[in-house]
């Protein structure tokens, strides 16, 4: 396997164009994709959701403010519509919750 090209006879410009002309383009693509890896990586994440069909409870997790690197899951229990919000803390290796609440009595106003 040869991975340079036949120079015998080129100048070095000529071996110089012939390298731009065919390792310039999979530099460019290679910048190109790094980038795009680099973008999708510390882009922020979506919510994700869970359902379980059996129970009826839909899980969803995501960020939130004011609680730094954890994440917040949100417990629906949708035949009730009430729904918990918990975090867990990695200190003390437990689940908290954080407040809980009835949708339908949010929508009515209660």
């Amino acid at each position: 396997m040869q991975l340079q090209p036949e120079h015998d006879g080129l100048t070095s410009q000529e071996v110089i164009r012939w390298v731009n002309a065919h390792y310039q383009p999979l530099i460019a693509l290679n910048v190109v994709l790094l980038l795009a890896l680099v973008l999708t990586t510390l882009a922020p994440q979506p919510a994700q959701a869970q359902g379980f069909a059996a129970a009826r409870f839909l899980m969803v997790s995501g960020p939130t403010q004011g609680r730094g690197q954890q994440d917040v899951i949100y417990i629906i229990e949708m035949n009730s519509a009430r729904i918990v919000a918990a975090f867990y803390n990695s200190a003390t290796d437990t689940w908290e919750p954080i407040d809980g609440a009835s949708m339908l009595g949010a929508l009515r106003g209660n």
